[in-house]
């Protein structure tokens, strides 16, 4: 479980019994609150730790920093009882798509191990519903007609990135489950993990960058909601397109990138933020990026869409 589901356990434990409590632990329950409840709400846990808790942030009475102790009004509960989780929703939504369906696998996960975590805090035995009992929309989507009703996760369909200089890496089609059991040949890990770069020397013995690339090893431990953390999880199939530089936002220097633009073949524009390499970059490298990023060059781009709102995110450029 993540440092700050923890975080926010740990805050709720220690009020478990009290019946004053810090005011500023306030939002904390609120916050373990409204993860059950959105859990309880889309039919992946039971009630059996969510009314307690209720109870007891209804019961608790809170004191500020200068010694007022005071319990919560109407409006405080008619709040809290309104708070939905976000991080939640935006799985859930993502899940929806038939293709993503799988993702609810793990948003049970996260949501049994919190409301276990929870229960044994509150002195309460959790109940695990079963995947046979769960409500339809917490159930991965299965196709119509089939043999049996087993609920199966969906497919994963390797891609190749055929013509990426990394040669013969494979692309889950469920990008969360994508990693490298090795660095891939010919490219030099950069100062964050996660990222490379290609590069050579050219006739005048000019350092110049030829490729960069996101990739991530290696994966989580399974049964655990790290794999939410994972920079690919939320994220689409990967795609690659040819794109043209249209404009270059400079750095410190002429030679340097903060940013770029790129003309796709349907007309539309994509503004490139470049940090995410930069960032990582030693000074020699940063200052060879107009060698790779140049107006009016052409370009293989990698991307993903991400998120609920299906942002569009490199993880590779490279030149043609």
């Amino acid at each position: 479980m993540n440092k700050k589901i923890s975080w926010l356990l740990l805050v709720c434990s220690s009020c478990a019994n009290a019946d004053i409590v810090p005011l500023n632990a306030l939002p904390a329950h609120y916050e373990i609150y409204a993860k059950l409840n959105t859990c309880h709400q889309l039919g992946y846990i039971g009630d059996e730790v969510l009314m307690p808790l209720d109870e007891l942030i209804q019961r608790n009475s809170y004191q500020d920093n200068i010694g007022n102790v005071s319990k919560l009004t109407q409006d405080n509960v008619n709040y809290y009882h309104s708070l939905q989780d976000r991080q939640i929703l935006n799985l859930q939504d993502y899940s929806n798509m038939p293709d993503q369906s799988g993702y609810r696998f793990n948003i049970k996960i996260l949501c049994d191990q919190l409301n276990s975590a929870m229960g044994s805090r509150l002195g309460i035995q959790t109940m695990v519903i079963p995947s046979e009992k769960l409500p339809a929309n917490a159930k991965p989507i299965t196709n119509e007609g089939a043999e049996n009703s087993e609920q199966t996760a969906p497919e994963d369909k390797p891609m190749d990135w055929e013509n990426s200089p990394i040669g013969g890496v494979n692309i889950s089609s469920n990008s969360e489950q994508f990693y490298l059991d090795n660095p891939p040949d010919g490219l030099e890990a950069l100062n964050t993990p996660g990222l490379y770069i290609k590069s050579s020397v050219d006739s005048d013995g000019v350092y110049q960058i030829d490729g960069l690339y996101e990739l991530y090893k290696p994966k989580p431990a399974p049964n655990t909601d790290e794999i939410m953390n994972h920079p690919f999880y939320g994220c689409g199939n990967m795609l690659q397109e040819t794109v043209e530089v249209t404009e270059v936002t400079s750095g410190g220097n002429r030679y340097t990138v903060q940013d770029f633009k790129v003309r796709h073949d349907d007309g539309t524009t994509t503004t490139i933020p470049f940090n995410t390499w930069t960032s990582a970059m030693n000074q020699l490298q940063k200052n060879s990026a107009s060698s790779l990023i140049t107006q009016g060059k052409h370009l293989r781009i990698y991307y993903q869409f991400c998120g609920n709102g299906g942002i569009e995110t490199i993880r590779g450029i490279e030149k043609i």
